[in-house]
Formats: structure tokens, sequence, C-alpha cells
């Protein structure tokens, strides 16, 4: 039986919430998450852990999902989850969304990127070179970061480019992110970002129910303009979803500006019809 790796905090509360962390990272940037949500049983889900899963199969959203669904099922039966994620984890959120509907009681998700056909070639191009498993190339085209620096550079300063590219601080954060990468060898993180790349919303399992007031999308203003796009796309699938871009945050922002971050979500966990935009910080996007 196909497995995914977590690690849980049983706080014997009645209601649970699930982390999922984004791309080339893993569950310890949730670190500044574990004692605020001490109210809740808390389950944070490791997409890159070197399970028997993760060793013998590729990568698929779709997988994961189901996989997440098993877990939930078998620890918490009928009840239904708070979903919190970043990136490559709002995609999963999202898909689960659309397809184990009956899991969700809250889903807030932040700097999601969904792919559009405005992008088909762009993202064709960057298939082609995953395809080829250029992992030099793959870090030019996700990180921006041109060709002719890199070529030149050691892989201490490639890790030092994820650090400044989501906001973290060297000195706190480096052997966290550094553990991330060593976790994933070059295949696996070719297969995993070619899989978040192509992501598009899944066809929802009862198309009536598109009117999804319990979920939160939210992106910083200093992550990539596409997931600001991506954001309105998300709207067109589901109704009445809110959307907030909070003011020069960047894509791990829960780690970086956490006070905001873990209010943000318990506010809206609390009560959906919250308006937040009482918040200096946050802009509401119709």
């Amino acid at each position: 039986m196909e497995h995914i790796s977590f690690k849980e905090i049983n706080n014997k509360k009645i209601e649970t919430i699930v982390f999922i962390h984004t791309n080339l990272v893993n569950s310890w940037i949730w670190k500044n998450q574990q004692n605020v949500f001490d109210n809740y049983n808390q389950i944070y889900i490791n997409l890159h852990e070197n399970t028997e899963n993760m060793k013998n199969s590729n990568f698929s959203i779709k997988k994961t999902s189901a996989n997440i669904k098993k877990l939930i099922k078998n620890k918490i039966k009928d009840q239904k989850i708070h979903f919190v994620g970043i990136g490559l984890g709002g995609q999963i959120i999202l898909y689960i969304l659309a397809t184990y509907p009956e899991l969700v009681k809250t889903a807030i998700v932040s700097g999601v990127n969904v792919k559009t056909s405005k992008y088909s070639k762009e993202y064709d191009e960057l298939t082609a070179i995953l395809e080829n498993k250029k992992i030099e190339q793959l870090l030019i085209a996700i990180k921006t970061t041109s060709e002719e620096i890199l070529s030149k550079k050691s892989s201490k300063f490639l890790t030092s480019a994820y650090l400044a590219e989501y906001g973290l601080h060297k000195k706190e954060h480096l052997k966290d992110i550094t553990h991330s990468l060593n976790e994933i060898n070059e295949d696996k993180m070719i297969n995993i970002t070619k899989e978040s790349l192509k992501f598009k919303i899944p066809e929802l399992k009862n198309p009536s129910e598109t009117d999804k007031k319990d979920v939160l999308v939210l992106y910083g203003t200093k992550e990539y303009p596409k997931v600001a796009k991506s954001a309105k796309i998300i709207k067109k699938h589901l109704k009445n979803v809110q959307i907030y871009t909070s003011y020069r945050s960047i894509h791990l922002w829960n780690l970086i500006e956490y006070v905001k971050f873990n209010t943000i979500v318990k506010e809206f966990i609390k009560d959906k019809k919250i308006n937040l935009e009482n918040k200096p910080y946050l802009k509401k996007i119709e």
C-alpha cells in the first residue's frame, strides 16, 4: 500500500488542521505555526520524504491527494478538516477540494500557480527542458536567475539563491533548506516540478457545488505576477472564494511574517464571512 510521510501533533482536540508545504522545501517551513495552532490536532505532510512511495514511483498531485484522503480517513474517520497550503501544497488542497469535497471544512491556499492556455507554449518549452533533465536550466527557469551567473557558481550559491528567492535569512534557514534539497534527487526534483507546473484545477466532483465560501486564496505582492493571475483563475472555477493580496509578502511569508499569516488563518477558520480588509497589509481582490 502506498503511503505518505507526515508528522502528527495530537493535542486531543476536536478539530484537525493539515499543513502542506511548497516545492523544494519540507514541513519545517511550518515551525512558526506549531505552537500557535495547538488548539487543533495538527498534521504536517512531508511531500519530499524518502518513503517507499517516493522511491518507487513518480510524484503526482492526483496520487498524493488520494494518499492524503486515505490518511485522513484512517486517522480521523468522517470529520471534515481545515487545510492550509503554500505553492504545491495549495495545488494539492485545490485538487482535494474539487475531488474529495467531503474532506474539506476550510481551504486556505497561498502562492498557488495554475497553468493557463495563454502560457502553454512557455510551459511546453520548460517541460522539454525537464524531459532532458537539464537541472541547471530548470533552476534558471524556476528562479529566473541568469544562465551566465549559474554556470559559474557552486551548489552553495544555488542554495543561497533559493534562500533569497523565498525571502529567508541565510544564517537561520540555510541548514533547513540545504537538508530539503539533499532529500530529493535530481529526477524527483524534475518530476515534482513538472507536476506542479502543469497543474490545472480539476473538474469538480459535484459540478453544481461551485460556491466555495470556505476557501481563502492569498498571495504576496512580491510573488511572481502569474500567481496573481492564477488567483483570478481559481475564482472563475470556484465562486465566492475570497482573494486577498498581502503587501510586500513573499512566497514563504508564513515563515517570515508568521504573526500576520497565523492571524489570518485563525480568523478565517473561525468566521468564513469575515472581512479581512480591516488589516492594513491586506487588499481584497474582486
